[in-house]
Order: structure tokens, then C-alpha cells, then sequence
């Protein structure tokens, strides 16, 4: 609780976020696993705090809450960009961007007549990883990137951690890796280069017929899908043929590079706020820091 005259209620809320603040009282809780709280006494014996006088306490929240105000501004933009591109995704594989005169009764529900609902393996090429011994996984740069799951994926791209010098199965730009073993399975990304991938992804290569971005979307709005899919076999993962006979809604090659270029928009959309968002919080802990 903040002390009349002392500490004001903003002030104190800040300090107690302090990363500083929340590692020493971490360090020193007592008791059993799942049980262990913080005893009031280290506030008395073992924390030190600075305490300004009130008013550049105030000046203080001040300048804090207003970046508050901004990042949680920022989070509801992306937890609207997000529902939108949900609904867009939804409304874009089962009617289209274009004016449809019919549709028809699918397994994946009404289409349009003009579209055929076909297998992913009707239109891309299915690439599995390979296996590269650990002690031939290295973090030098200079040899040749080797992603081994989905902890590599950073956004529609991956951020590279691990290399070799014994590559054996790669992907290629445009791409879609999809997770196949693990707690992950059925997470995806669009790859953006030609690097080595473990056993545990898989490479969608899209044929000429089949826009990369459409069929990445599709994947991606199909990850919980797949994830149900690899559950339902007695070690969980996603095999070639789940895969390859994946359902794919297909348009024209015109209706995909529409429905493609408009969640591409949106999805740029969502890394620009989540790229201010980054550097809101950045700034905010370089405030609480100075």
C-alpha cells in the first residue's frame, strides 16, 4: 500500500513491476512447490526502493501511464486485425473475393461452382525433412542454415539459429513448412529462403497452378485442423499422405492471387502493430530502467 505523504498509488504500482523488484522477492519466497508465497517480512529487511518526492513521483506514473495507454491501444488494434483476418479467411475459402452465381455442397462446405475441391497433393509437391546427426549441427553462420522446428518460425518467415555442414533435404523460397512431429504439429510458416529442415517439417512445394500465399493461408487457417489430425494417430505427428490428401478449396489462379494479396495486406497489418507494440515495451522498460 502506498504511505500518505510518502508514495502515491501510481508510483508504487510501477515500482512493484520493476524487473529488479520481481526477482528479488522471487529469490526469497519460501515454502512448498505450488505453495511458495513472499513473507512480509523482506519488504522490511530486504528491499531497498528509491523514493523521489511526490510531485516528480507523479511526473513519473505520468510519463508510464501514457505509454500504457499506447500499448493497450496498440493490443486491441491487433486483437481486431486478428478477428478480421479470421472472418476474411473464413468467408474467403468457402466464398470467394468474386461474384459467385452458385455454389456447391462440399465436405468443406458450400463453394462455388466454378471452384473444385481438391486434394493438396493435386497441386504441390510434398518435401519431408531429414535427419542431421547433432554433432553435425553447429552455430557458425558460415555453413549452410538448418531449421529444426517450430521454435525456428518467427512470424510468415524464420529466424535461422543452427547450421551444418551436411545438409540433405531443403525447402525453398515460397515454401510452406508445416510441423510434423511434436507438440507443435501442425504449426506452419511461409519460408523466405533455401535452407536444410529436419525430419521434423515438411515442405508444401506449390505447383504453377497454385499461388504460395493461397495455400499458405489455407494451411495456417487449418492449423488447429491439422494439429486434431496429428492427435488422432498413436504418436502425434502428421504423415506424408495426411498431407498430401489434406483438402484444398482451388479457384482460378486470378481468384487466388485476390484472396492472397488482400490477407497479405492484412497480415502486414498485424506486423506493423506488432512491431510497435515491441518497441513500446521496449521503451516503457528503458523508462522504469532510467
Amino acid at each position: 500500500h502506498p504511505r500518505d505523504g510518502e508514495t502515491t498509488p501510481e508510483f508504487v504500482f510501477y515500482l512493484s513491476n520493476l524487473p529488479q523488484f520481481r526477482v528479488v522477492t522471487i529469490s526469497l519466497m519460501e515454502g512448498s512447490t505450488n505453495r511458495q508465497r513472499v513473507p512480509n517480512d523482506i519488504f522490511d529487511e530486504n528491499l531497498q526502493i528509491p523514493v523521489p518526492p511526490l510531485e516528480e513521483q507523479r511526473r513519473i506514473a505520468e510519463v508510464l501511464s501514457t505509454v500504457d495507454e499506447k500499448l493497450r491501444a496498440t493490443e486491441e488494434i491487433i486483437e481486431t486485425t486478428e478477428e478480421l483476418k479470421r472472418g476474411l479467411m473464413q468467408d474467403f475459402y468457402t466464398s470467394g473475393v468474386q461474384d459467385h452465381d452458385s455454389h456447391q455442397e462440399t465436405p468443406e462446405g458450400d463453394l462455388p461452382s466454378e471452384w473444385s475441391l481438391d486434394r493438396v497433393s493435386d497441386h504441390a509437391e510434398i518435401v519431408s525433412g531429414a535427419h542431421v546427426k547433432s554433432d553435425l549441427v553447429t552455430s557458425d553462420s558460415t555453413e549452410t542454415p538448418y531449421l529444426t522446428g517450430p521454435a525456428d518460425f518467427s512470424g510468415r518467415g524464420f529466424k535461422v539459429t543452427k547450421y551444418t555442414n551436411s545438409p540433405k533435404t531443403f525447402c525453398e523460397p515460397g515454401d510452406t513448412l508445416i510441423t510434423v512431429k511434436g507438440m507443435g504439429c501442425g504449426s506452419s510458416v511461409l519460408s523466405d529462403a533455401r535452407v536444410s529442415i529436419s525430419r521434423q517439417l515438411k515442405a508444401v512445394r506449390p505447383g504453377d497452378d497454385l499461388i504460395e500465399e493461397y495455400l499458405f493461408y489455407w494451411i495456417r487457417f487449418n492449423e488447429d485442423r491439422l494439429h486434431t489430425l496429428a492427435e488422432g494417430t498413436r504418436q502425434l505427428g502428421l504423415s506424408t499422405s495426411d498431407i498430401a490428401s489434406f483438402p484444398l478449396p482451388f479457384p482460378s489462379l486470378k481468384e487466388q492471387q485476390e484472396i492472397a494479396r488482400t490477407l497479405s495486406t492484412v497480415e502486414t497489418k498485424l506486423r506493423d502493430e506488432r512491431s510497435k507494440k515491441n518497441r513500446r515495451q521496449k521503451l516503457k522498460r528503458g523508462i522504469i530502467q532510467d
